[in-house]
């Protein structure tokens, strides 16, 4: 895969590999028909099941961060939900790459999905 290089960031330091951000989608997301799907049980199944996995790659990802927000976003010991979101949005933005945000109601439950196209 090819790096995409972006202005100046922020939040990160050098530019960012696509092939991180499909290592993390891969553990964490649903891959569907033209998008990934991230939500609340696609993020418990990587929790449970590779954990490891998943700690293994946001490390990967602390050296493209500046110092200050690999400590405010990637916290390996804390890992939650909102937590690789935010990973997640802020990766897609720096790679202008789409990413939504939809609130689905099912059973009177509001349930949160993240979209992101297919790269």
């Amino acid at each position: 895969m090819t790096s995409n290089t972006t202005s100046t960031s922020n939040i990160f330091i050098k530019p960012l590999s696509i092939d991180l951000l499909q290592q993390l989608l891969h553990l964490v997301a649903n891959e569907e028909k033209n998008a990934y799907h991230y939500n609340f049980e696609t993020f418990n199944r990587a929790y449970m099941f590779y954990y490891n996995n998943l700690r293994e790659t946001l490390h990967k990802l602390e050296p493209y961060y500046y110092k200050a927000k690999a400590i405010q976003y990637i916290n390996l010991e804390h890992i939650t939900f909102k937590s690789v979101a935010t990973i997640l949005r802020q990766i897609c933005k720096h790679l202008k790459i789409p990413f939504e945000t939809q609130r689905i109601y099912e059973f009177g439950e509001c349930k949160t999905v993240h979209i992101i196209s297919h790269i």
